[in-house]
Parts: C-alpha cells; structure tokens; sequence
C-alpha cells in the first residue's frame, strides 16, 4: 500500500472512530456502537481490498456488481416500509439501508463506463427506485453526482436525459413522507455539541472528513470518478444537514460505513481512465 492510501486510509479508521465517540455520548446503546464499530473494520478491509485489486475494464465483475447493486435497491419495496417510506432490509435484528451501498457502484459504473448506454441507464434505475421508496437523501446525492459526470464531458443526448431523469426523482422524492430524527442516528452531531463542545467539533469535522477523504482517495487522478463519488458522499452528508436523514458514518448505520469503505477502495483502486 503506497503512503497516499495508508494516509487516506488511517484518518478514515479515525472519522470511522469518532462516529463511534459521538454516538456513545449522545446515548446510542453499546450493542450498537460495537456493531458499527465491527462494520468500520470490515469497511477499511474493503477499501484495502478493492484498492489494491481494482476491477479491469474487460472483466465481467462491473456489469454483475452493478446488477446486484440495482437489485438490492429495489429489494426494500418488498418489505413493509414505514408511514409508505422503504428505504431498508430487515435482516434478524439488523436494518440494511442498500443505498448507502448500492448508489456507490451505480456511481462508479457509470463513470468508469460511459459508453454505450449502461452507465446512464444504471443511473436512471436507481434514481426512479430512489423516488419510489421514497429516499430524498439518496435521490439528491445522485442527482449531484450525475451533474457532475455531465460537466466533467458526458454531454450525449443520453446522458443529458439521464441527468433529467436523476433530478426529477430527486425531485419527486423531496415530497415524500419525512421520518422522526433519531439521536444518535439524524442529530448526533447537534446533541455532541448539546453534550459535549469538544465531541461536537469531533463529530462535524468528521462529517466534513467524509466527502473530503473519498476525494482525496483519488486526487492522484483527476478523473470523472473521484468528482462524482465525492459529490455522491457530499450530497449525503449536506442532506443530513437538515437532521432528517441519516448522518453518515457518524452516525449510526452499518450500510453507511460500508459503503464508505466501498467508496474509498473503488476510487483507489482505479488504474487508468477509460479512453
């Protein structure tokens, strides 16, 4: 691992712990905290992992991890949502929300591969799956990554329609039913500060850390993927501004701090830039 990625790498495990400090002072029980706790050292495993293997252009891999992406997004419409939200996966005692990984490699598809029509396609899918649940952080969050993909080159009719599409999902998830915050999952940042001065200043420069750490992932490349996965992030992290949403990695929620992981080692891992 060269010295870029050990660095990117540590100061993630330490906004990954910091999310733990907040949530612990803001009340969230200790099983949950463990919980996250285990799902940070799975995450950087992941990012190492993906870093270091980084999928190639010829191999089947990216049309199956998108697919399977895609499919575990639509999976939430199957199980009884709350108030006509469904945005998770009940799994024993376990609440999945599949954005927070799947959008990650929709994103890293469709800049990887822009060509043809799948990149945008995969787009398009996810942000009607995103409106329908519905999901106004996931919708917005991909909405700005697809701007960015369009300014970044992308300008075909097609991708100009997929852009369109991404922001009238977002903005038919806007007028979708908004779900009681929780402490330590929508304001644990703000309840830090209630709290603790110094765990608040912890907790938002961790949230700022987010978007920031998956750029400078791949700021050796000034590519389309690393703008649009970091626009991917910052658009969760500013929806979560508002304390309605879920804050990512800091705080709780399993699926967030994987599919930061997920973020990290896609960004990482790419070797070269499609022609």
């Amino acid at each position: 691992m060269n010295s870029r990625r050990l660095i990117v790498f540590s100061a993630s495990a330490a906004v990954i712990a910091a999310g733990l400090v907040a949530m612990s002072v803001v009340g969230a029980p200790r099983s949950m905290v463990l919980m996250q706790g285990a799902a940070g050292l799975v995450a950087l495993g992941l990012a190492g992992l993906l870093a270091r293997l980084g999928p190639r252009a010829r191999s089947p891999w990216p049309i199956i991890a998108v697919g399977l992406a895609l499919a575990s997004l639509a999976t939430p419409l199957l199980h009884p949502g709350i108030d006509g939200v469904h945005r998770w996966i009940a799994l024993g005692p376990l609440q999945v929300q599949p954005a927070a990984v799947a959008l990650p490699v929709v994103v890293w598809f469709a800049a990887r591969w822009p060509e043809g029509l799948g990149g945008p396609a995969a787009l398009v899918a996810a942000a009607v799956l995103c409106a329908v649940q519905p999901d106004q952080q996931a919708a917005a969050a991909l909405a700005m990554a697809a701007v960015v993909m369009v300014v970044s080159g992308q300008r075909r009719l097609v991708w100009l329609t997929a852009l369109a599409a991404t922001v009238a999902a977002a903005i038919t998830a806007s007028f979708g039913e908004v779900l009681a915050p929780v402490a330590y999952v929508e304001e644990v940042v703000r309840r830090s500060f209630g709290i603790n001065r110094l765990v608040g200043l912890v907790a938002a420069a961790g949230l700022v850390a987010v978007p920031v750490l998956v750029f400078v992932a791949g700021a050796g490349r000034r590519d389309t993927l690393t703008a649009a996965m970091t626009a991917l992030w910052l658009g969760f992290c500013v929806a979560s501004l508002g304390e309605v949403y879920p804050t990512p990695v800091i705080g709780y929620g399993l699926s967030w701090v994987l599919g930061f992981g997920l973020s990290l080692g896609l960004v990482a891992g790419v070797r070269r830039t499609p022609a």
